[in-house]
């Protein structure tokens, strides 16, 4: 379950990596939505 998440992880780092600054407003967006999953994941 954990290579689980880490996968996730490098994943969104690999997109958050991408974006550019002006977009960092989504990010947190995005950071709220894979926390959500984890918490789904962890249950």
């Amino acid at each position: 379950m954990n290579s689980l998440i880490d996968d996730v992880r490098k994943a969104a780092q690999s997109i958050l990596s991408r974006i550019p600054l002006q977009q960092m407003l989504d990010i947190n967006d995005i950071i709220w939505y894979f926390s959500e999953i984890r918490h789904q994941i962890e249950k």
